[in-house]
């Protein structure tokens, strides 16, 4: 049992809505930014099935889903334009993810803590929107990450890639 000065009150060990999202955003970026550097250049033509994007396309999708949330918080509106298409190497990929994270970082950063209570219309289901949280599309948008970010995974492990450690060891990173 911890004695009474060894407890921090609620007060002390609050952090915002805004703050939890910034940190755990930031810790998965570092974790996408490990796994697109270990992707082979020469197998971002990989595509698996019919229905798979290839590589170059999943790591775009990555990439691309930041401003595409972040900008339709901001304006209230989503689009359903598919975007630019993929660079052609990796390193342009992963030059442009990480100018993007940051610029994208900087505008949620902008936002007032109140802004993440604040409810505005957004995809729930086909043809259908509701009013969701702003702090829940954040929380969507990093998890959705994280999502695509498991699929590319299998993608590196097809193209014989060394797995960086993700959440753990791997055959390639082990850690102990």
């Amino acid at each position: 049992m911890p004695k009474n000065s060894d407890v921090k009150t609620m007060t002390e060990s609050q952090v915002s809505v805004k703050e939890m999202i910034l940190h755990t955003w930031d810790q998965e970026h570092q974790t996408t930014l490990r796994l697109l550097e270990a992707y082979p250049q020469d197998k971002l033509d990989l595509k698996p099935h019919e229905k798979l994007r290839s590589a170059r396309e999943l790591a775009w999708v990555i990439v691309n889903s930041e401003p595409w949330m972040i900008n339709g918080i901001l304006t209230g509106k989503f689009g359903s334009e598919e975007g630019p298409k993929p660079p052609e190497t990796m390193k342009d990929i992963l030059n442009e993810y990480r100018k993007t994270h940051k610029d994208m970082v900087d505008k949620v950063k902008k936002m007032n803590d109140n802004d993440f209570n604040r409810s505005i219309k957004f995809f729930v289901g086909p043809n259908q929107m509701r009013d969701v949280k702003i702090a829940d599309l954040l929380t969507f948008m990093v998890r959705d990450q994280i999502h695509h970010r498991g699929q590319l995974s299998v993608y590196l492990r097809i193209a014989d890639g060394k797995m960086p450690s993700i959440y753990g060891p791997t055959a390639d990173e082990p850690w102990m």
